[in-house]
């Protein structure tokens, strides 16, 4: 299914490479989130976009870029 809204550019799909993953590593982020969290901030960083999201319980149950 995923794969039907990547082929019309619905959605697109960013592999973190060792390097970003040091990167999140050496970043301040808050204390509180998960390396879920902070990895979907380093792509948005990376792409300029702006990402969406729903707090629960502290952490990110629903995000998106767009």
């Amino acid at each position: 299914m995923l794969q039907a809204y990547q082929s019309v550019g619905r959605v697109s799909i960013h592999n973190l490479q060792e390097q970003a993953i040091n990167e999140i590593g050496n970043e301040n982020y808050l204390k509180h989130l998960s390396e879920a969290e902070k990895s979907m901030l380093q792509v948005v960083s990376k792409i300029n976009v702006c990402l969406l999201n729903s707090k629960k319980n502290k952490a990110i149950e629903y995000h998106g870029i767009i």
